[in-house]
């Protein structure tokens, strides 16, 4: 590889996941009560109602 290539992969940064304006980590802390405050009128209908045992894993 050349030293221009070299350097373009080493620049390469990622981005910081938000959601709705929150930061990953602070959304991990976040109680559910708070999270549904921020999801939409369909999620939070969801979660009103239960959430199943295979859906537990992904909050």
């Amino acid at each position: 590889m050349t030293e221009v290539e070299e350097t373009q992969k080493k620049k390469r940064t990622f981005r910081k996941f938000t959601f709705r304006g929150v930061d990953l980590d602070q959304l991990l802390d976040m109680p559910t009560e708070q999270l549904m405050e921020l999801m939409h009128c369909r999620a939070r209908r969801r979660f009103a109602r239960g959430i199943k045992r295979s859906w537990e894993p992904l909050l």
